[in-house]
């Protein structure tokens, strides 16, 4: 099977259970916007990858080797902004 992608626009669980994350797009809105991504099924860990955009632009996270980073409990986002929103691209 191949990667689908996730768009989230609050903080809380993009997919539960193992899984591959291959890329991540932060979108910010009408405020700047900050996204943390935990290997977390619920959250209150420490965030694994952190992205940043100032109002109106964006932040990109691709994996360098094309492989994507193994997370084992699943991928949970903490998502900060007015009108932000993130796309994640995973592999189940």
């Amino acid at each position: 099977m191949g990667a689908r992608l996730v768009k989230v626009t609050a903080t809380g669980l993009v997919k539960a259970g193992p899984c591959i994350l291959k890329s991540v797009h932060l979108v910010a809105g009408s405020a700047a916007a900050t996204l943390g991504i935990q290997d977390s099924s619920a959250g209150g860990g420490s965030d694994t990858l952190t992205l940043g955009a100032v109002i109106g632009a964006g932040d990109s996270w691709t994996s360098g080797d094309g492989k994507g980073v193994v997370f084992s409990a699943g991928i949970y986002a903490t998502l900060t902004g007015t009108g932000a929103s993130a796309s994640f691209e995973i592999e189940p």
